[in-house]
């Protein structure tokens, strides 16, 4: 499965209101190396755009202790920026 299809598909559910689509796409992605994180990053975006922010934190903060799990250090300290730069305006920042 190549992650970007996965996000892709997580998207165009997102825009079309499909939350059996949405939660199709992320169970596709769960337990799959360096795509899981990544997936748990956009479910935060979706989160956070949807106004539900404490959920967008954990799955932040999920997506950072995944990513840091891969070795990826670069990737979780990008990811860790993204999310306060979100969370921080919506005084819930600190992960």
């Amino acid at each position: 499965e190549i992650p970007e299809f996965l996000v892709a598909r997580y998207y165009l559910a997102f825009f079309n209101g499909d939350d059996a689509g949405m939660a199709r796409e992320v169970a596709r992605a769960r337990g799959a190396h360096g795509v899981e994180d990544w997936m748990a990053h956009h479910q935060a975006v979706v989160l956070s755009r949807s106004g539900r922010m404490r959920e967008a934190r954990v799955l932040w903060q999920r997506a950072i202790d995944l990513t840091q799990q891969t070795g990826d250090l670069e990737r979780a300290a990008i990811g860790w920026m993204h999310a306060k730069n979100v969370l921080r305006p919506a005084g819930n920042w600190k992960l």
